[in-house]
Protein backbone atom coordinates (compact mmCIF):
# COMPACT_ATOMS: atom_id res chain seq x y z
CA UNK A 1 0.00 0.00 0.00
CA UNK A 2 1.43 3.21 -0.74
CA UNK A 3 1.48 6.44 1.44
CA UNK A 4 -1.04 8.06 -1.74
CA UNK A 5 -3.42 4.80 -0.79
CA UNK A 6 -3.79 5.67 2.39
CA UNK A 7 -4.61 9.49 1.89
CA UNK A 8 -6.91 8.18 -1.10
CA UNK A 9 -8.22 5.63 1.83
CA UNK A 10 -8.91 8.52 4.86
CA UNK A 11 -10.59 10.80 2.25
CA UNK A 12 -13.20 7.43 1.26
CA UNK A 13 -13.62 7.03 4.40
CA UNK A 14 -14.73 11.20 5.32
CA UNK A 15 -16.71 10.62 2.20
CA UNK A 16 -18.95 7.58 3.33
CA UNK A 17 -19.36 9.41 6.71
CA UNK A 18 -20.06 12.43 5.13
CA UNK A 19 -23.03 10.97 3.64
CA UNK A 20 -24.83 11.54 6.67
CA UNK A 21 -26.84 14.41 7.52
CA UNK A 22 -27.34 14.34 11.32
CA UNK A 23 -26.73 16.99 13.37
CA UNK A 24 -24.87 14.19 15.58
CA UNK A 25 -22.58 12.31 13.13
CA UNK A 26 -21.39 8.60 14.30
CA UNK A 27 -17.50 9.28 15.47
CA UNK A 28 -14.99 7.46 13.66
CA UNK A 29 -11.59 9.04 14.34
CA UNK A 30 -8.39 7.75 12.44
CA UNK A 31 -5.76 6.83 14.80
CA UNK A 32 -3.10 5.51 12.57
CA UNK A 33 -2.70 4.07 9.10
CA UNK A 34 -6.09 2.13 8.29
CA UNK A 35 -6.98 1.77 12.07
CA UNK A 36 -10.24 3.93 13.35
CA UNK A 37 -11.70 4.35 16.55
CA UNK A 38 -15.43 4.01 16.26
CA UNK A 39 -18.64 5.27 18.25
CA UNK A 40 -18.17 6.46 21.80
CA UNK A 41 -15.91 3.38 22.82
CA UNK A 42 -12.34 2.51 22.20
CA UNK A 43 -13.20 0.27 19.84
CA UNK A 44 -10.39 -0.11 16.76
CA UNK A 45 -11.43 -0.91 13.39
CA UNK A 46 -8.96 -1.89 10.40
CA UNK A 47 -9.75 -0.37 7.51
CA UNK A 48 -8.52 -0.59 4.17
CA UNK A 49 -9.09 -0.14 0.28
CA UNK A 50 -10.12 -3.89 -1.91
CA UNK A 51 -11.34 -2.85 -5.22
CA UNK A 52 -12.55 0.47 -5.33
CA UNK A 53 -14.31 -0.35 -1.66
CA UNK A 54 -13.56 0.58 1.84
CA UNK A 55 -13.77 -2.34 3.52
CA UNK A 56 -13.70 -2.97 7.54
CA UNK A 57 -12.36 -5.94 9.58
CA UNK A 58 -15.05 -8.41 11.58
CA UNK A 59 -14.29 -11.24 13.06
CA UNK A 60 -12.69 -13.08 10.68
CA UNK A 61 -13.35 -11.61 7.21
CA UNK A 62 -14.37 -8.27 5.72
CA UNK A 63 -17.51 -6.18 5.17
CA UNK A 64 -17.82 -2.72 3.51
CA UNK A 65 -17.83 0.15 5.60
CA UNK A 66 -21.19 1.00 4.53
CA UNK A 67 -22.47 -2.05 5.75
CA UNK A 68 -20.72 -1.93 9.10
CA UNK A 69 -22.16 1.84 9.66
CA UNK A 70 -25.84 0.43 8.57
CA UNK A 71 -25.32 -2.13 11.53
CA UNK A 72 -23.51 0.45 14.38
CA UNK A 73 -24.14 4.09 13.53
CA UNK A 74 -27.43 4.25 15.56
CA UNK A 75 -28.95 6.99 13.10
CA UNK A 76 -28.59 4.61 10.09
CA UNK A 77 -29.77 1.80 12.56
CA UNK A 78 -32.64 4.01 13.31
CA UNK A 79 -33.81 4.57 10.22
CA UNK A 80 -36.48 2.70 8.17
CA UNK A 81 -34.90 1.69 5.43
CA UNK A 82 -31.68 0.01 7.43
CA UNK A 83 -33.89 -0.83 10.10
CA UNK A 84 -32.85 -4.81 11.34
CA UNK A 85 -35.22 -7.46 11.06
CA UNK A 86 -37.48 -7.88 14.29
CA UNK A 87 -36.05 -10.53 16.19
CA UNK A 88 -37.77 -14.23 15.56
CA UNK A 89 -39.73 -15.81 18.46
CA UNK A 90 -38.65 -19.37 16.69
CA UNK A 91 -35.31 -20.56 18.60
CA UNK A 92 -34.97 -23.59 15.94
CA UNK A 93 -34.68 -24.20 12.47
CA UNK A 94 -37.71 -26.97 11.52
CA UNK A 95 -35.43 -28.35 8.61
CA UNK A 96 -32.94 -29.22 11.64
CA UNK A 97 -36.09 -30.82 13.26
CA UNK A 98 -35.77 -35.04 13.39
CA UNK A 99 -38.77 -36.69 12.09
CA UNK A 100 -39.23 -38.42 15.26
CA UNK A 101 -39.18 -35.78 17.95
CA UNK A 102 -42.24 -33.92 18.46
CA UNK A 103 -42.83 -29.89 19.98
CA UNK A 104 -43.29 -29.40 22.73
CA UNK A 105 -46.90 -29.16 23.86
CA UNK A 106 -47.59 -25.17 25.00
CA UNK A 107 -48.44 -23.94 28.49
CA UNK A 108 -51.85 -23.98 29.28
CA UNK A 109 -53.32 -20.69 30.08
CA UNK A 110 -54.84 -19.87 33.39
CA UNK A 111 -58.01 -20.62 33.96
CA UNK A 112 -58.35 -23.05 30.79
CA UNK A 113 -57.75 -25.78 32.64
CA UNK A 114 -60.37 -29.16 32.64
CA UNK A 115 -61.27 -30.11 36.22
CA UNK A 116 -60.19 -33.76 36.61
CA UNK A 117 -57.11 -33.42 34.26
CA UNK A 118 -53.69 -33.76 35.02
CA UNK A 119 -50.82 -31.58 33.80
CA UNK A 120 -48.95 -32.91 31.28
CA UNK A 121 -45.64 -31.64 33.80
CA UNK A 122 -45.31 -31.45 37.49
CA UNK A 123 -42.11 -29.46 39.14
CA UNK A 124 -39.79 -31.40 40.93
CA UNK A 125 -37.83 -29.83 43.51
CA UNK A 126 -34.72 -31.05 45.25
CA UNK A 127 -34.64 -31.24 49.02
CA UNK A 128 -30.95 -30.91 50.69
CA UNK A 129 -31.12 -31.84 54.24
CA UNK A 130 -28.04 -31.69 56.89
CA UNK A 131 -28.42 -35.94 57.87
CA UNK A 132 -27.39 -36.51 54.75
CA UNK A 133 -26.77 -35.94 50.60
CA UNK A 134 -29.17 -35.08 48.27
CA UNK A 135 -31.17 -37.92 47.13
CA UNK A 136 -32.51 -37.54 43.45
CA UNK A 137 -36.58 -37.80 43.36
CA UNK A 138 -37.98 -41.41 41.80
Amino acid sequence: MTPSDLRNLDELVREILGRCTCPDQFPMIKVSEGKYRVGDSSLLIFVRVLRSHVMVRVGGGWDTLEHYLDKHDPCRCSSTAHRPPQPRVCTFSPQRVSPTTSPRPASPVPGSERRGSRPEMTPVSLRSTKEGPETPPR
